[in-house]
């Protein structure tokens, strides 16, 4: 069964990252130094706790599109890849200024450095069944100060 979930997985990841050009927005350094966090720091869960909070408040004040004024539900968790390897992700939602009631959701991934997805191209993974949450507090009001910040 969680052979088949990987598999099922992996090609929920194909199709959307092939189905739609604005599904993904990779970046390399903007503000802040992404690359200046090494390997052996991010092992650590506060480490990949910071990491992607930073690169998540970041893409946002970046892109903007939508500009987001709440976060709720901002939580960390892993997919086990083939291998073994764990793939850090973070998922949560927000209001945006253009629509006040309808929460977008939102999974930033710990790539070479990050990805970052927005709306219903987020939603599989965050519900993926063989997803391990972090026992970690809701990050929303982190996220929110990070993003402040950048303001």
């Amino acid at each position: 069964m969680q052979k088949y979930m990987r598999y099922l997985l992996t090609l929920i990841t194909i199709i959307f990252s092939t189905s739609c050009n604005t599904i993904v927005t990779s970046h390399e350094s903007q503000k802040v130094n992404l690359r200046s966090i090494s390997e052996t720091q991010v092992d650590s869960l506060k480490a990949i706790e910071q990491f992607l909070i930073e690169v998540a408040a970041t893409d946002f004040h970046t892109h903007r599109q939508p500009d987001p004024v709440e976060f709720r539900n901002v939580r960390i968790g892993y997919i086990v890849k083939t291998g073994g390897e764990k793939q850090y992700m973070m998922c949560g939602e927000f209001l945006s200024t253009e629509d006040e009631t309808e929460w977008i959701s939102f999974l930033t991934i710990k790539t070479d450095p990050y990805e970052q997805w927005i709306g219903f191209q987020a939603e599989p993974f965050c519900k993926e069944p063989s997803a391990v949450w972090e026992n970690v507090d809701d990050l929303s009001f982190s996220l929110k100060k990070k993003y402040d910040s950048l303001k």
